[in-house]
């Protein structure tokens, strides 16, 4: 199998280093089912949190 080479813009590698670095704020959409979307105000990151209180964080740290 050959590695693929991918170019990407100036502005791509700006957007990955800043989100890797970005010190998240996150702004979560109100509760509508199991699943909340999340957006990084200042970076644009997006995440799912859950709805349920008797989730696990360490469940999801572990996969």
């Amino acid at each position: 199998m050959v590695p693929k080479t991918v170019a990407i813009s100036e502005e791509s590698t700006l957007e990955i280093q800043s989100q890797e670095q970005c010190v998240h704020h996150w702004i979560i959409d109100p509760p509508d089912g199991p699943i909340s979307k999340g957006t990084c105000k200042l970076c644009g990151d997006e995440k799912d949190f859950p709805n349920d209180l008797s989730y696990s964080w360490k469940e999801e740290e572990k996969s």
